[in-house]
């Protein structure tokens, strides 16, 4: 699944940043329908983007973006405006400046993307407030680039505090763990052997 806003791809594309996994998380977001999220770690603002776009088109809701913005290489802050801006998703974000530790998160939240502070502490934070404010749908990225990332990752698999919820790991650029929360079943719609929908093979 991805948009079909051409000048969004185009604004998006021209951001010097060119990991796949916001597609990824863009995807999920659509398919569950997201409407609330937050993103730990904001960078240049191209997974913001992404998921600030699904969140429009979704017809809802906010995007959350936590970050101090402390690089001292670049302008963070100054070229993450710049993309929100030429993506079209302004009014879909909220800036809240501060380290995840120390701000505090929006309630109602239905998914949390993970990609702070790489040390195993704060990674182990961010993912267990996510969890515990409700979230259904968490990201955790860098799960195979960063000691603490992959720590806490390899910990949440088999972790029972993380009992009932889907894993799937994706190793591909810096990793990327999607964690689901499992939901009850629908009620069975009978009995089917399956005869209704085998067409019989005719000789």
């Amino acid at each position: 699944m991805i948009t079909e806003d051409k000048n969004f791809i185009t604004a998006a594309e021209s951001i010097n940043y060119r990991y796949d996994h916001p597609k990824l998380i863009y995807a999920f977001m659509r398919c569950l329908g997201i409407k609330r999220a937050i993103e730990i770690g904001c960078h240049i603002g191209y997974t913001s983007c992404w998921m600030a776009k699904a969140i429009q088109e979704n017809e809802g809701g906010m995007l959350y973006c936590i970050d101090p913005f402390c690089w001292v290489n670049e302008p963070q802050e100054e070229t993450w405006n710049q993309s929100i801006d030429s993506c079209g998703v302004r009014d879909t974000v909220t800036l809240i400046k501060g380290r995840s530790q120390e701000v505090e998160w929006p309630s109602d939240i239905e998914c949390v993307f993970v990609d702070g502070n790489h040390t195993y502490p704060v990674a182990k934070h961010d993912a267990e407030k996510a969890r515990d404010i409700g979230a259904k749908l968490i990201f955790l990225h860098d799960t195979v680039a960063w000691d603490g990332s992959v720590k806490h990752a390899e910990e949440v698999m088999t972790d029972p505090a993380w009992n009932g919820w889907d894993k799937m790991q994706v190793n591909s650029e810096c990793g990327i763990t999607v964690l689901l929360k499992q939901s009850r079943k629908p009620a069975s719609w009978g009995e089917d052997s399956g005869e209704q929908w085998d067409k019989p093979i005719e000789s």
